[in-house]
């Protein structure tokens, strides 16, 4: 399957050269050279939206990325950090309850890769296309410091221990990049300004000497003239490392496999998010479009919303993230609203000076699920500045809290053959009540096919069994006290309206 996936790539671009007279013409005409897009994307290995992953801070555990997008052209910049805190052979990605060998192997790199790309419209028509996207460019693998990122992050944000394992190389090496994408798409549906539309997509990413990347995926969702909107994906991946950095092979087995995505794209703002069920990992993008507020509005009115936010709650702060439908002709919007924190200490500032060596890092993985309507106060108004709203929701919460040991040499005084362990997931029924402000109502600040709000709101969350959940957190974590049937809550959110 890999090798005939190679091959497809390589016939679509030898059909792209065989239309190059065609798109040839396109690369004289100026307006096709100037950037669309100037994106700035960061990512970390912390998301774990809808609970689906847990963050372990190894494998990829953050990047930064840069894209520059024209009609002609594109050009990316990638910069990576991989880390493995610690494995031992023995031990299954899929299954942590299997003892290892008691030699822990630890390493990391940093990758950057640069690469120019070319796309092609092979096909073009009302209904359907086909594209493909050589690239081109060089990619740099070791040590380039990205170290002091991941522990400025940890002491400054986080207030957790600093990572320190050895690179896998003290210096770097280069590599050319050969990478190629194609896409065939159909459209079902069309809207005002979007599409309704599936797609298959094939990549294959080649850094000669260093790693092969193969993945097909079916894409459903929204899309654009320019760019997706809402996609949910499932991909299957086939990576192969080149380099026998230990830390690459093991890195790549977990990416291997089954892959599922939600892409959020509000033309200024997007979330991305891909995750691996089975191995218990996944991994979150934010990205800001410099070039999206330049953008013309089209905006006209909501046909859905987004929301990203922070919650303050149990002396923590969860993320959030939401989804709504309005309805159109009435001051009712339905939402889906999912809220999160993944790999926090039980202990503040414990772990901070503490000898890995011999104790292990004692993790909590919380998380919300809620379903409901959002009632405004007073139908929408040009000239308001702040209207008033009240949400309520029923969901679930869960709570998990773990034990890593895969930093450890030894446990209990003899050596440390155990990866982690997970206390037995515990789930809540509840309801969620909220009174918020939202300044700049819809219309207000518009840009692209995007209006944007801010809110803030204060609430509560109640639980049907809090006697439960405080005797299952107060051995391991400091939450157990603050556990009441009754939890309040405050936070902040920008919300994106976007006209589809």
């Amino acid at each position: 399957m890999k090798k005939i996936l190679t091959y497809v790539l390589l016939l679509l671009a030898v059909c792209s050269t065989a239309f190059a007279e065609t798109q040839f013409k396109d690369y004289f005409k100026p307006e096709n050279w100037i950037p669309q897009t100037a994106q700035i994307t960061l990512g970390n290995d912390k998301w774990a939206i809808g609970g689906l992953s847990y963050n372990w801070d190894d494998q990829l555990s953050y990047s930064e990325r840069l894209y520059v997008r024209a009609p002609s052209w594109s050009f990316t910049v990638d910069w990576m950090g991989i880390t493995n805190r610690g494995w031992q052979n023995g031990w299954d990605i899929k299954d942590y309850s299997k003892l290892g060998d008691g030699n822990r192997i630890q390493g990391r790199y940093d990758e950057l890769q640069v690469y120019l790309g070319l796309p092609t419209d092979i096909i073009d028509e009302d209904r359907y296309w086909l594209w493909a996207s050589p690239e081109f460019g060089f990619s740099l693998a070791g040590n380039q410091n990205h170290v002091w990122i991941q522990n400025l992050s940890h002491i400054v944000i986080n207030k957790v221990a600093e990572v320190h394992i050895p690179y896998e190389i003290e210096g770097n090496i280069i590599n050319p990049i050969i990478r190629g994408d194609a896409e065939f798409g159909f459209i079902f549906k069309d809207y005002n300004q979007s599409f309704l539309f599936t797609a298959i997509r094939a990549s294959h990413y080649e850094t000669i000497g260093f790693s092969r990347q193969n993945k097909l995926t079916a894409v459903f969702g929204i899309t654009n003239e320019y760019e997706d909107v809402l996609t949910f994906s499932a991909g299957y991946a086939w990576n192969k490392p080149l380099s026998g950095w230990f830390t690459q092979d093991l890195y790549y087995q977990y990416i291997n496999g089954w892959t599922y995505s939600i892409l959020v794209n509000t033309g200024v703002f997007s979330i991305g998010y891909t995750t691996l069920p089975s191995k218990d990992i996944g991994y979150g993008t934010l990205s800001l479009d410099l070039l999206g507020f330049t953008k013309k509005s089209s905006w006209k009115e909501s046909d859905i919303n987004y929301a990203i936010g922070l919650v303050f709650q149990l002396n923590n702060t969860f993320y959030c993230n939401e989804i709504g439908i309005p309805l159109k002709g009435t001051r009712w919007d339905l939402y889906i609203s999912d809220r999160f924190f993944s790999g926090d200490p039980s202990f503040k500032g414990w772990e901070i000076g503490l000898d890995h060596d011999k104790f292990p890092r004692y993790k909590r993985s919380y998380g919300g699920l809620f379903f409901g309507g959002k009632i405004n106060f007073e139908l929408k108004k040009e000239d308001a500045i702040v209207l008033p709203y009240a949400k309520t929701g029923i969901g679930v919460m869960k709570w998990e809290v773990r034990t890593i040991r895969n930093m450890q040499t030894e446990h209990n005084g003899e050596v440390n053959l155990i990866h982690s362990t997970t206390s037995k997931t515990l789930y809540s029924i509840g309801s969620d009540f909220e009174l918020g402000l939202t300044f700049f109502p819809e219309g207000t600040l518009t840009t692209s096919n995007t209006s944007f709000q801010l809110n803030l709101f204060a609430g509560m969350t109640a639980i049907f069994n809090p006697n439960k959940v405080t005797k299952y957190l107060e051995e391991e974590t400091e939450d157990g006290v603050r556990i009441s049937r009754f939890i309040p809550r405050w936070g902040v959110s920008i919300e994106m309206d976007f006209d589809i």
